[in-house]
Formats: structure tokens, sequence, C-alpha cells
């Protein structure tokens, strides 16, 4: 045996198919180029595609597991009317790496389609539905009878079978029909959302529940304090601001602000905390403490400027969780991050995307434009949509302000002032359905975020 081998490494893949065609197999694994990145990135997952050269194949993904093993070479020498030598045992390498195919794999939709005749064979549209080369207008005119093929990207959520019993008797009545139910228990804090209406009717007291939950945590009578006396300076406030100026970490915040206010989801004051009894589509100074949403359209550079509150990144699915580097610790400081809740001249927002107030905006000149709006006439109702504000407002602010970061940017974050004009702000126009929180989930965003804020 040569101990020099035993510093060779090989990866062993445990293929789930009887190969007759080397070539092929690499190919359906994504070719050699694939699985060098596959191997060289820990945690990551190989994917293996039964038809590599059809889009619509969703793959199979192998998971990676670390384990001991080597390679042995046996040769048997044989000779004619002679009894066989002892065979000589080498090792060619170690193995300290596998790849198991030990998942369900996706659901496979193919591009076959079969007319509604009775004699009619189901064939194959592919060439149809995926268009090949440089095309001309003619493809779309002259495919006008080609059938629809429109798959979702995923079909199944997990690629391991769930081992769960639903047993019917222990349904409500009113959930008969709904075996599954939700993927986890709702967390209940007992606060009050409102979604945005003239005829809602606002709410005067909180939920009794909701003091259960204050008294169980442990929450101060000094920190109730500064909250209660911050809300009856200022009635309604994002829970940023309140933790700004309170100190009060988040994770206390959640069982204090619902026993004091009560929370918009959608309209003028989104994403807001609202002092119980309070009704600002009433009270024309409520325009102060209306959501103004500004978000930061960066292209060149600027990205090293402003960071992005969250990181979405897309996935293969997973059975396992990914190992990180950083510590529980490290985790939940970095998730109590306080943002500045004001906007001023001179300096970058603190995020990509922001939800200010109207009043923390310290621009004079839009301070000096919210004064000036004039007082509606007498009966005059709140907009649904801008509040007590006037149509078009929300755009000349962001203007304003994208002005104000474009002077900052080419000042200090580009060589000229040229590549500062790449720098925008993006915004939703005048709807924000886009951005507004779902009720039925909006307690576990208030548990697990900031809310945008």
């Amino acid at each position: 045996m040569d101990p020099k081998n035993l510093s060779h490494k090989l990866v062993r893949v445990e293929y789930p198919g009887i190969v007759k065609n080397v070539d092929k197999m690499f190919e359906t694994l994504g070719g050699i180029t694939v699985m060098s990145e596959v191997f060289s990135t820990p945690n990551r997952r190989l994917p293996l595609q039964f038809s590599p050269n059809n889009i619509f194949c969703k793959p199979a993904y192998g998971d990676q597991r670390s384990g001991t093993g080597i390679l042995v070479k046996v040769k048997v020498r044989r000779r004619r009317n002679q009894e066989a030598a002892p065979p000589t045992v080498s090792i060619v390498a170690m193995v300290d790496t596998f790849y198991e195919f030990g998942c369900l794999s996706d659901f496979q939709y193919l591009p076959i389609h079969k007319e509604n005749a009775p004699n009619e064979e189901a064939r194959c549209i592919y060439d149809a539905v995926v268009p090949k080369g440089i095309l001309e207008s003619s493809w779309v005119t002259e495919g006008e009878n080609t059938p629809y093929f429109l798959i979702p990207q995923t079909f199944s959520r997990f690629d391991t079978p769930l081992q769960k019993l639903f047993k019917r008797e222990l349904l409500p009545e009113s959930e008969d029909n709904n075996l599954i139910g939700k993927t986890r228990i709702r967390r209940h804090k007992h606060a009050t959302y409102l979604t945005f209406s003239l005829n809602v009717t606002i709410p005067d007291k909180p939920h009794p529940a909701s003091f259960d939950y204050l008294n169980s945590n442990f929450i101060s009578t000094e920190d109730y304090n500064s909250v209660k006396d911050l809300l009856d300076k200022r009635p309604i406030a994002t829970r940023m601001y309140i933790a700004y100026e309170t100190k009060i970490p988040l994770t206390k915040l959640k069982y204090i602000l619902p026993t004091l206010s009560y929370y918009f989801t959608t309209g003028p004051w989104r994403v807001m905390w609202c002092r119980f009894g309070y009704d600002p589509r009433k009270d024309f100074e409520s325009r102060y403490y209306q959501q103004f949403d500004y978000r930061l359209r960066t292209q060149v550079g600027c990205k090293d400027l402003v960071d992005l509150k969250r990181t979405n990144k897309i996935h293969a699915p997973s059975t396992k969780p990914v190992k990180q580097s950083v510590t529980d610790r490290e985790i939940a400081k970095k998730q109590e991050i306080i943002y500045s809740p004001y906007f001023e001249a001179g300096s970058l927002p603190q995020s990509r995307q922001c939800i200010y107030q109207y009043c923390d905006i310290r621009v004079p000149k839009i301070q000096e434009m919210l004064d000036k709006i004039p007082t509606p006439a007498s009966g005059a109702t709140c907009n649904e949509k801008s509040g007590w504000l006037p149509l078009g407002f929300d755009d000349l602010c962001r203007d304003i302000m994208s002005g104000i970061i474009k002077d900052y940017v080419s000042k200090y974050g580009f060589s000229s002032s040229e590549q500062a004009d790449d720098v925008d702000s993006a915004h939703s126009g005048d709807s924000d359905d886009n951005f507004e929180d779902d009720g039925e989930d909006m307690e576990q965003q208030i548990d697990d975020s900031s809310d945008v804020e």
C-alpha cells in the first residue's frame, strides 16, 4: 500500500439509476463545471435533471454528507492450469464527501399536448413553446394555434415526505374541509389591527388578554410609562420611532404597544401604531404623521453607502438547516439594530427602503409645504389613499429628497456628478397595494421583523 495515496481525496456520488453511458450521466448532473462548483461550495445540493435539454424538467437534489471511506484497487492474476496468485491491494484515494439522492423528485410536467379528438395521439409541443435562435414577429402571429403551456416554477414546497396524521375529530366544525390547515400555530399577542376604511370604528381600549402577556413578560413600569407618555404627546408613531426615542428593545415593545395603541395595516397611516381613541380621519393635524415610503434605487456603487435591510436569496429546496458562521448572540444583536426615524439634509437613509413620517423629514422646504396645505372645507373627508394630503404630494417630496441625496452622493460617494445622476428613488406610484402587510400573518411580521420601518 502506498501511503501517499491517502492524501488524494475523491467525492462519491450515489447516482440513482443504472449507468450505461458515463457521458450522459455527467450531462444529467450538469457537467463537470456544475459538479465542480457544487463540490467546492459547502452545503450546496447537487442537482440531477432527467432530461437536461428540457427546460421544464424539475431537478432532483442530492444532499451532501461527510463520512470516511477509501477507494481500493484489487488485482487478481490468474494463469491457465495454475493456481491463482495472491491478490494485490492498493489504496487509490480517500473519500470524505458523499452525495446521496434520498429525497423525492418534484413533479415532472412535460410539454405534451393531446387534442380532444378520440383517435388523436399525444404529441410533444416542446419546439412550439420554446423559441430557438433569433425570433421574428411571425413566430407570434403564425403560432396562434399553439396550445398554452404555463406551469409554476415549483409544485411542492418540500422534497421529503411529512409524517403527519390528520384527525378530523380534532378540528372545529368550521374547519371540517380544511384537513391540513396552517403549517405553524399562530402566536397571539392580542393586538388590534385595522384595515383602513372611512367606515371602520376606531377602538378605544385594548384587548383584555394583552395585559396578561404584558405581565407575564416582566415589563417594568418605567418602560410602560415611557411609551405611554410618548403616545400621549404624539398619537401616531412607528415602532422604530418609539424604540429610538425611548431606548426600549423591540422585544419588549411588542408586548407594550398592543396595550396602548392599535395598528393600521393599510392606508395613509400604514405600519403605524395609533393611540387608542385617537381618530386620524377626523383630525387635519394628523397629516404630519402620515407614512412616507421612500425607496432608494442604487445602480453604481451606492450599495457600499446604503445597506439593504433584508437580503432575500433563492436557494434550492433543502431538508436540513444550513450551518451559519455567526452565533445566535450575533444574530440577536443584528436584529436589535434601531434605525434613526429621521431624514436630514447632508446624510443618507440608513437603508434602501425607509418608511418615514412626514413630521420626521427634517427638510425645511417639505415642512413648509405641509404647513401651507389649506384647511379642508367643512364636511370634507379623509382620502383612503392620500389621507389629508393633496394628490401628488408624495411624488413632489420624493423629488426633493432625491435631489438632496444626489448632491450628497455626488460630493462624497462618487468621483463624478454624472454617476450620481443614476441614483434615484423607486416608488410604487399612487398605489401601495404591493407593500401592504398581510392581515392574517401580521402578528408574525410584528414579532420577527421591523416592518420595513
